[in-house]
């Protein structure tokens, strides 16, 4: 009588591969041979990375990612418009958008300790000067679902718009809220008028 061979059900499937699983670390990528510097402005150029992991369902790893400051201006951590992120990017998982590999808990990332959802991580240096390297450390998590994940990354700094809004506003009869939707202001030469300056983000953070 002819035997069958009977696969164990899906959950045991699972459970086996996960007990199969081996994580490993790959080697080390060197920075290349050459990189442009001297860039007027805030300009960064990729400086080599730690290699890419093997992990298992729910594992976490460490990586590492070195940028070379080819501008002319230094990064300032803490300073608006000049501390340097590293940033979601396309295609994976595409510019400024959540990835399941990490993030900080938002927007359906998982909470693996990035600054924000969208921003890998933060110069670790106060003050990152050009010709300098910064060696920026994150977390990833492997997703429950098999397969092969990719995370694309760039350099980037919080983009604001800056918006100045008078201190004291004028009315109108034509806006329900007495608030004009257009502002302009008539000083004459040599005089002042109190604003309001606010700075609204436009790369995705609060």
């Amino acid at each position: 009588m002819p035997s069958a061979v009977v696969a164990p059900p899906r959950a045991d499937r699972a459970a086996s591969a996960a007990a199969d699983c081996v994580s490993s670390v790959g080697p080390g990528i060197a920075p290349p041979p050459s990189i442009p510097s001297g860039i007027p402005g805030f300009h960064a150029a990729w400086y080599g990375q730690s290699g890419y992991p093997t992990l298992c369902p729910g594992q976490r790893s460490t990586a590492v990612v070195a940028y070379y400051n080819s501008g002319t201006r230094g990064w300032v951590l803490g300073k608006l418009g000049e501390v340097a992120y590293l940033g979601t990017s396309d295609p994976d998982p595409g510019q400024d958008l959540a990835s399941p590999l990490g993030g900080d808990g938002t927007q359906g990332s998982p909470a693996t300790g990035w600054p924000r959802y969208n921003r890998v991580a933060i110069q670790p240096a106060a003050w990152v000067g050009p010709n300098q390297v910064a060696w920026f450390q994150f977390t990833v998590i492997a997703p429950q679902i098999p397969g092969t994940y990719r995370l694309s990354i760039r350099p980037a700094k919080p983009d604001f718009r800056l918006v100045a809004v008078p201190r004291f506003m004028p009315t109108s009869d034509n806006n329900q809220q007495n608030v004009p939707s257009i502002w302009s202001s008539n000083v004459r030469k040599g005089g002042s008028d109190l604003v309001d300056v606010l700075a609204f983000r436009r790369d995705g953070d609060e």
